[in-house]
C-alpha cells in the first residue's frame, strides 16, 4: 500500500452478502467496532460503501469525498490495526471513554491487553476484563466529571445509601460517608452497609401514612401493637400501617412548606 492510504481516507466497495459476513466476522474476531444496523442498511438502503467513521466500521452510500481511495478488504483490516493511534500506549490508572460510549479505567497491561474495569458500551459494569489494544485507537481520556457520575449511579444502582458520594480523581477511588471507600483503584465494590432502620418511639412526632406515603398524617405517636395497622396516633385519632420519626424542621416543612422553616 502506498504512503498516502490512511483508516481514514479509505474505503471497501461490498460487493454482496458473502463479502459482508467476512467483514462482519473479521471485526469481531478482531475486537473492531462495527455499525450494528450495517446489514439492514445493506441489503434495504443499498449501502455498500465500507468506511471507518467515528471509531467504528459503518456503510455509506457514496464514500467521497472524505474516503477516496478505495481498497481491498485486506487492505483496510491492516490498516486499522497497524494505523499510529493504535499503537499508543494507555496509561495504569485513567479511565478512557470510546467513541460508542463505554467507560473504563486501565489495572495492568499485558502484551497485547489491556487489563481494565468500568462500563460497557451497553452501560454494563464488568471486572478484570482484557481489551485488545488494537480497538483503543479512537478512544480518548475521560474526564472526572464523566467518571464521577457514572460510577454515582452506578454505586445507587447497587444499593449504597451513602448520603455523601463523590469521585476522588487523585486516588481514583469513589467514596462515601465518612470517607469510607466504595470502590476502590483495582474496580472492586465494598460491601455495602445496612442502615438500622430507626424505629418511632411512644410520644415522637411522626408522619404517618398507610399505602400511599405522600398521603399522610402528622401527629404524636399514642402507642404501639402488633398487627396491621400498629401505630395508633395521639389521643386514638386513628391507626396507620407506617410511622417515621420527624424532627421539628421536617414537620414544619411537610406542614408548611420549606419556604416556611426559617420564618
Amino acid at each position: 500500500m502506498s504512503d498516502n492510504k490512511t483508516i481514514d481516507n479509505v474505503h471497501v466497495e461490498i460487493y454482496g452478502h458473502e463479502m459482508l459476513s467476512e467483514l462482519i466476522t473479521r471485526a469481531r474476531k478482531n475486537n473492531i467496532p462495527y455499525d450494528k444496523e450495517m446489514q439492514y442498511d445493506f441489503h434495504s438502503h443499498g449501502h455498500s460503501y465500507l468506511v471507518l467513521k467515528d471509531g467504528e466500521l459503518t456503510l455509506l452510500e457514496d464514500p467521497l469525498p472524505k474516503h477516496n481511495v478505495e481498497v481491498s478488504l485486506n487492505d483496510l483490516f491492516e490498516l486499522y490495526l497497524s494505523k499510529e493511534e493504535v499503537k499508543k500506549e494507555l496509561d495504569i490508572g485513567k479511565w478512557y471513554k470510546t467513541p460508542q460510549g463505554g467507560l473504563y479505567c486501565v489495572v495492568s497491561i499485558e502484551d497485547k491487553f489491556y487489563n481494565a474495569y468500568g462500563f460497557s458500551v451497553s452501560g454494563y459494569w464488568f471486572e478484570n476484563e482484557g481489551i485488545p489494544k488494537g480497538v483503543v485507537g479512537y478512544d480518548r481520556p475521560a474526564t472526572s466529571q464523566e467518571v464521577e457520575q457514572a460510577l454515582i449511579e452506578e454505586a445507587k444502582r447497587l444499593g449504597f445509601k451513602d448520603k455523601f458520594i463523590a469521585y476522588n480523581s487523585a486516588s481514583n477511588v469513589l467514596c462515601g460517608d465518612g470517607e469510607r471507600i466504595l470502590l476502590d483503584s483495582t474496580g472492586h465494590w465494598s460491601n455495602i452497609i445496612e442502615q438500622p432502620e430507626e424505629k418511632p418511639m411512644v410520644g415522637d412526632v411522626c408522619k404517618f401514612w398507610d399505602n400511599n406515603e405522600n398521603d399522610f398524617f402528622i401527629a404524636k405517636l399514642h402507642s404501639i401493637s402488633d398487627g396491621e395497622f400498629p401505630y395508633t396516633v395521639y389521643q386514638g385519632y386513628s391507626d396507620f400501617m407506617n410511622a417515621k420519626t420527624l424532627t421539628q424542621t421536617e414537620a414544619i416543612e411537610l406542614l408548611f412548606g420549606k419556604e416556611n422553616v426559617d420564618d
